[in-house]
Formats: C-alpha cells, sequence, structure tokens
C-alpha cells in the first residue's frame, strides 16, 4: 500500500513598501530686483509632510507654452533637505530676458514622492521691478535710491558719502556733493562742512577759504589746540601755556 505524499505549499506574498509625501502649500517669493539684461533670484517653499517633494521650474507665456523648462534653469535647494518632513526652500536664478516682463510667468511646482507630475503648483508674473529716486536730503529706503552724485542712504536721509558736503547745506533738500578741500582750500560760504579738517571752518570773509575754528590754530594741516598745559609743546605754532 502506497504511503501518501504530502506537499508542502509555501506562498511567497510580497511586501511592499511606499513612502508617501503630500505637499500642502507652497509659497513663491518674488525677486527683490527685476530688470531686462540682470539676474533675478526668485524662491519656493512648500509645507507639508512626509517625504520632501521635488521643486521643479519653469518659464510659461500666459496661453501655457513653456519657455524654459527646469533642465533649462539653475535652481538649488537652499534649506529643508535633510530632514524628510514635507518642508523644503529652493531657488532659482535666471537673467531676465525683455520678452519675459511681457505676458510671461515663472512657475513653481511640488512633484510628491511617488508622483509622476505636479501635485500642486503656483506661478508669479515676471514684472520689472520700480525704483524710486531721492534727492540730496530727501527721504530714501532700501527701495529708494539717492539720484545726486556721491550720496548714499543714512538713516533714511540721502546724504553726501565720506569726504563729501552738500552744497546746500545737511538740513535742506536739493544741492549736490562737492569734494571737501583742507586748510587753505576755497570753500563755500557759511559752509564750514566743505573743509575736511577737524576743528576748521569755512572764513567768514572773502575769499574764502579754510581756516582754523576760533580756540585753535594751524600746525602743518591739522588745527590744534591754541592753548597747551605743562609738558606739551608750545612752540610750533606757538600756543598759550596754562598753569593749573
Amino acid at each position: 500500500m502506497m504511503k501518501p505524499v504530502y506537499l508542502t505549499l509555501l506562498v511567497l506574498v510580497p511586501f511592499i513598501s511606499y513612502v508617501s509625501s503630500t505637499t500642502t502649500s507652497l509659497v513663491l517669493n518674488n525677486a527683490n530686483n527685476v530688470v531686462a539684461g540682470q539676474s533675478a533670484t526668485y524662491n519656493c517653499s512648500s509645507d507639508g509632510n512626509g517625504v520632501n517633494p521635488t521643486i521643479q521650474w519653469s518659464i510659461r507665456t500666459t496661453d501655457g507654452t513653456v519657455v524654459r523648462s527646469n533642465a533649462q534653469l539653475s535652481s538649488t535647494v537652499v534649506s529643508g533637505a535633510s530632514v524628510d518632513d514635507g518642508a523644503i526652500k529652493s531657488s532659482v536664478t535666471f537673467t531676465v530676458q525683455s520678452s519675459y516682463l511681457t505676458n510671461h510667468r515663472l512657475w513653481c511646482s511640488a512633484v510628491d514622492a511617488g508622483q509622476s507630475s505636479a501635485t500642486m503648483q503656483i506661478y508669479t508674473a515676471i514684472s520689472a521691478t520700480t525704483t524710486t529716486t531721492a534727492s540730496l536730503g530727501g527721504t530714501c529706503s532700501s527701495s529708494t535710491t539717492c539720484s545726486t552724485a556721491n550720496a548714499g542712504c543714512v538713516s533714511n536721509v540721502c546724504r553726501c558719502n565720506t569726504n563729501y558736503y552738500d552744497t546746500n547745506g545737511d538740513n535742506n533738500s536739493g544741492g549736490s556733493c562737492s569734494l571737501q578741500v583742507g586748510l587753505g582750500g576755497t570753500c563755500t560760504a557759511g559752509i564750514d562742512a566743505s573743509c575736511y579738517t577737524n576743528n576748521a571752518r569755512c572764513s567768514s570773509t572773502s575769499p574764502y577759504t579754510c581756516v582754523c575754528s576760533s580756540g585753535y590754530v594751524q600746525s602743518g594741516s591739522s588745527c590744534v589746540a591754541d592753548s597747551a598745559f605743562l609738558g606739551e609743546s608750545c612752540v610750533s605754532p606757538t600756543r598759550t601755556c596754562l598753569y593749573n
């Protein structure tokens, strides 16, 4: 009599491991400076959960035609790459063509892990930034430039740069920035700031030149006190000796 043969059937069930991610928001920050022929940098930040999405960039016309694809743009991940939490920030920099400033948009797309197409997209119009100007003595800011040559924005006011003075006075709007002069140089009447030497002023009578202020005497190219204490030099120039 034959013995029964028992077969053991091993059924293999594949274990599929996968990761998921979900992007819940995208924020696209405009560039601070958008001028034809110059580089502009935009930032796009995602938020969500799970594995970080892939951020892709593109430039398209308003009718959807792709002008520059993600592969044609230079982008970098600037933060969030070290932790998979759905939050990542990407930056793209490109040279602004004059044609981009009309009917063109910059798109930022987030492609979640396991997806072949964008999960979420956002765009902004590529528009030239406008920069306002301010005259000397006028109010300025990071978005306002000082129109006067040799001037800059100091404490939100357009002031002359170092070694230059305001020909109209610091407390008045307008004027220009002229180079300061040393002792003996021709200065602007009534504006002591036209002299760069410490403790010097513009003479009160014509010809207007830079001279040492009251209480000071000239010593070479400097102005020193016209009096000296015991132990201090009192010759070349001659100075009054003071006794304690």
